[in-house]
């Protein structure tokens, strides 16, 4: 093969292969081989992240790497041996991961098996074989391909694809040929204003007037009223929320249709909108989160018009075909005195006249939710994009608003990012999978970002995967448990259902939302608030960054809580800083092998009642051919040693030998652990992880590859970034409904948490009243999760961390006790102020 590849073959032998750090050394190795002044010690992530939001890394990285296509995007040329895939979910912790494509040639997952090479997934698509780092590395002596290209020609979520502009790394000589070049921009409009104007565009065709939309509110097929928008994607429009609010809140006598480029009775196409996505915050008669996604009946971007001389459409935002546009959130207080441009459809206008104002930003109004604006907006507007110029790049900064007092702009900011892009990313779900039945989980040692349009860019980690789709080989079995809803007659209190199939909605700790979206209350004295407040200001120790005032991957520690303190255990408070982030989890993910035991014991009792077999090893063989009918045949749970099988008879209760009762009283203990894992089976444990929820294909959570003490490992379909994986998020989310009594059913539950009494908590942790706890600590790994309650407080703590300095020991115990206090400041009457 040729020396390029080589070369990064070398740079991947240079590196400790199968850490965690590993993908961030190999991904320098590559950039350094390339420019050995680029930037230090970036992460596949922050790549991602930086080229994604044009930051001050890429900068430079721009010089020596192109894009070659973004998520969702095709590329306009062949991809060719040496082009770089960077994939990361931003906003989770996920260092990212990062590959170089091996192969001359991109070909279907079956073509690669008739050939004996492995690929990542079935999923429609193009896969090539690769050479990456990451817990298993590959090279061309190990091939093993990922999918670089979807069944549309796309690139995955996720993924973004670049190509060294040095020829080191590029295996074909010269470059590809050029596609023909969309329309340069015509402005129909000189945008250098410097006073309110307001003029009708000369030419709608025109970029970037072409993707102008009019959003029309439809009663029973009459128009009602009119707003303004504009095209994102290939299948969405971004407008006001107040504009097309009565068609959300009354489908059946509503209906919203999108005109682009209208101008008089010229436009380009008429399309229906078949989904509206509107915050749950929103309310009509307020001016906040006024902002909604409309998704169209079919696909536009990529249609041709004879009145763009043939070129096709595209939309705002595109890296290919968006001539300079971008929608990228910028500091509000930066955008005062700076000029603005809008365009849309007036209503004194006739409404369908496409104009375009122009007008200063001035000052905030409201707060930071709006910013007033000295052009002239009237109704009709609402909905439009608002954008500066800078260095000839045209940048949504902020949406347009023509109602109330005065003419206002409500910024971009990053959460309504985050919201439109999960908003955007479920609607491509669906149509996504209504056209191919497409799956775009993970089913990588990598991960995909989940995003649709140039606009999207990260990932919400609290947002929900509408098509739960286990990884191929993970077989999920039917398991039974007694569901639990808030009584809102009793609060604090659940009312207590039949026995049913266990679906991960039913064990919603209740702080997601009905969307999946995490409740946090940041008001003034909201705890969340107040541990932003306290990671900030008492424990910099811990933070990755000087001056930082989020939480990111490379902190020491992670942390949830979850205050369920009187009613609040059936409304839990929740807390969080990086939560989502992936750690190994030492010994912690051992307490899944708990609830599976207890998960299957009720499974069986459940067989027992449907199926009456008179004697043990007729109900071991009925449950052998209910998971083989399941497609689990291999590896299954050991049900002599667990339940003495073979000498049960009815109408005794089915139930645990002493050996497996005393691995529950020593889960803390490896070998013990190990044993009871291995005796379960990990397959079995993995699908009551993944139906659970415990493992969620967008957030990660609690899982295990292997048993401890050398009890075995399996194949797990499931590639957790860690063999011993866990998440803050995961960890208090499993502690949270054994507090509430909905692991299994209550009598389960009350047995896992008498057997996590003895399940320790490091000797770094401060006397605390914990009811359950399970620790883990190796190799600067420590971890705490615990329940904790006394007459005051009942609560869920749990905090990961690795450290890696003396230091770090009293800043954890401190960081634990603070977080007590916060708990028991959050219950005071009435609520005191954050410390």
């Amino acid at each position: 093969m040729s020396y390029n590849l080589d070369r990064a073959e070398q740079v991947l032998q240079s590196i400790t292969a199968g850490s965690r750090d590993s993908e961030t050394w190999f991904l320098q190795g590559l950039l350094q081989e390339i420019d050995p002044e680029a930037p230090f010690g970036m992460s596949p992530a922050q790549l991602f992240q930086d080229f994604l939001r044009r930051g001050h890394a890429s900068e430079r990285m721009r010089r020596i790497l192109e894009i070659v296509a973004r998520p969702f995007e095709q590329p306009d040329q062949p991809l060719r041996p040496g082009d770089v895939m960077l994939r990361a979910t931003p906003g989770t912790g996920d260092i990212g991961h990062v590959m170089v494509l091996a192969s001359g040639d991109l070909r279907t997952a079956s073509a690669l098996a008739a050939d004996g090479i492995t690929a990542e997934s079935t999923a429609p698509g193009q896969y090539g074989t690769v050479i990456e780092a990451g817990t298993f590395p590959h090279d061309r002596s190990r091939r093993y391909a990922r999918r670089w290209l979807d069944g549309r020609g796309r690139v995955p979520p996720n993924s973004l694809i670049l190509r060294p502009s040095s020829s080191l790394f590029a295996d074909l000589p010269g470059s590809a040929a050029q596609p023909t070049p969309y329309a340069e921009p015509d402005p129909g409009f000189e945008e250098q204003a410097t006073s309110p104007t307001r003029t009708r565009v000369s030419d709608q065709f025109a970029i970037p007037f072409r993707w102008m939309a009019r959003v029309s509110l439809r009663r029973r097929g009459a128009e009602e009223s009119h707003g303004s928008g504009v095209l994102i994607s290939d299948v969405h429009v971004l407008t006001a929320a107040h504009v097309v609010w009565k068609a959300k809140q009354s489908a059946g006598e509503y209906s919203v249709e999108v005109t682009l480029a209208q101008d008089g009775t010229n436009f380009l196409d008429r399309i229906a909108v078949s989904r509206i996505d509107i915050s749950t915050l929103y309310k009509d008669d307020k001016q906040a989160f006024d902002y909604s996604i409309l998704t169209l009946n079919s696909p536009v971007a990529d249609r041709t018009f004879k009145e763009l001389g043939g070129a096709r459409l595209c939309y705002w935002g595109s890296s290919t075909c968006g001539a300079g546009t971008t929608a990228e959130p910028v500091d509000p207080a930066t955008l005062n005195g700076q000029v603005a441009m809008t365009a849309g459809y007036p209503r004194d206008k006739g409404g369908n006249q496409m104009w375009v104002v122009t007008g200063t930003m001035s000052r905030s109004v409201g707060g930071a939710a709006a910013i007033h604006y000295t052009g002239a907006l009237i109704e009709g507007q609402s909905g439009s994009p608002a954008w500066i110029e800078r260095n000839g790049v045209r940048n949504i900064v902020g949406l347009v608003a023509s109602r109330g007092t005065f003419n206002r702009i409500y910024p971009l900011s990053w959460e309504m990012v985050t919201e439109l892009n999960g908003w955007m990313l479920r609607a491509e779900r669906r149509s996504e999978s209504e056209a191919e039945t497409e799956f775009e989980g993970d089913q990588s040692e990598g991960h995909e970002l989940e995003a649709a349009g140039d606009i999207m860019l990260r990932e919400t980690v609290e947002g929900e995967l509408e098509e739960d789709v286990a990884p191929k080989g993970l077989a999920l079995l039917d398991h039974v448990h007694i569901p639990k809803a808030p009584d809102p007659a009793r609060p604090g209190t659940f009312s207590i259902g039949a026995s049913t199939k266990l679906v991960a909605a039913d064990l919603n700790p209740q702080f997601y939302d009905s969307a999946g979206v995490l409740k946090l209350d940041s008001s003034p004295t909201g705890l969340q608030t107040c541990l932003d407040a306290m990671m900030k200001s008492s424990f910099g120790g811990f933070l990755s960054r000087a001056g930082q005032t989020s939480p990111h991957p490379d902190d020491v520690a992670h942390v949830a809580v979850v205050d369920l303190t009187g009613a609040k255990r059936s409304a839990p408070e929740f807390a969080a800083w990086g939560a989502p982030v992936d750690m190994y989890g030492a010994s912690v993910p051992k307490i899944l092998a708990l609830y599976a035991a207890f998960q299957l014991r009720s499974d069986l009792r459940d067989l027992i009642s449907r199926k009456s077999p008179p004697d043990g090893k007729q109900l071991e063989a009925a449950a052998i051919a209910e998971w083989n009918a399941k497609g689990y045949k291999t590896g299954l749970p050991d049900l002599v040693w667990l339940f003495d099988i073979a000498k049960w008879t009815p109408p005794s209760a089915l139930d645990f030998t002493p050996a497996a009762r005393d691995t529950f009283a020593n889960i803390s203990h490896n070998c013990p652990a190990g044993t009871l894992i291995a005796k379960v089976s990990m397959p079995f444990i993995g699908s009551v992880t993944w139906q659970s929820g415990l493992y969620h294909p967008m957030r990660n959570g609690l899982w295990l590859r292997a048993s401890y003490c050398n009890k075995g490992t399996w194949a797990s379909p499931v590639k957790s970034p860690w063999v011993h994986n866990a998440t803050a998020l995961s960890a208090a989310t499993y502690f949270t409904l054994l507090a509430q009594g909905r692991l299994v059913d209550t009598a389960s539950s009350t047995d896992i948490k008498n057997a996590l009494r003895g399940g320790c908590v490091t000797r770094l942790f401060p006397s605390l009243p914990v009811v359950a706890s399970k620790c883990g600590w190796y190799n600067g790994w420590i971890h705490d999760c615990a329940w904790i309650q006394d007459s005051s407080v009942r609560y869920v703590m749990v905090v990961l961390s690795h450290q890696t300095k003396p230091a770090h020991e009293a800043l954890y115990t401190q960081l634990c006790a603070q977080i007590d206090t916060l708990v028991r400041l959050n219950n005071q009457t009435p609520k005191a102020s954050c410390p």
